[in-house]
């Protein structure tokens, strides 16, 4: 799941195993979902600057290259939002898919980290 709000950005996974990623007014923090009442700020240059893309939203260019990474932006042609993001990188080549996608408003309590809260439909 990924939420987007006012330059904040929650990139978020369902697994308990796995982690949700914050970037806030406060910096960028990682959030185990086993373990929600702990955060911990990360400094990672390619994480920081992909959810950067997200800064020039609705403005977005088809392609990000620099020296971290090269990032492909797709656009849905169903809805007025992104159909996917390709990234290769040295580290990892992922692709983010945006289904389902829905515009309205978040409330500022699911961009917290300590603690993080679960997202409610």
């Amino acid at each position: 799941m990924v939420l987007i709000n006012d330059k904040q950005i929650r990139y978020e996974y369902f697994n308990q195993s796995l982690y949700t990623i914050i970037k806030n007014n406060a910096g960028l923090f990682l959030v185990s979902n086993y373990e929600k009442k702990k955060s911990e700020r990360i400094f990672d240059p390619v994480i920081n600057e992909i959810f950067s893309i997200y800064d020039d939203f609705p403005n977005l260019k088809s392609t990000y290259i620099n020296e971290n990474f090269e990032a492909k932006v797709y656009f849905s042609n169903e809805h007025v939002f992104l159909s996917r993001i390709s990234i290769l990188s040295n580290r990892a080549k992922l692709s983010i898919y945006f289904n389902n996608c829905a515009n309205k408003e978040i409330k500022e309590l699911y961009f917290r980290v300590n603690p993080l809260h679960d997202y409610s439909y």
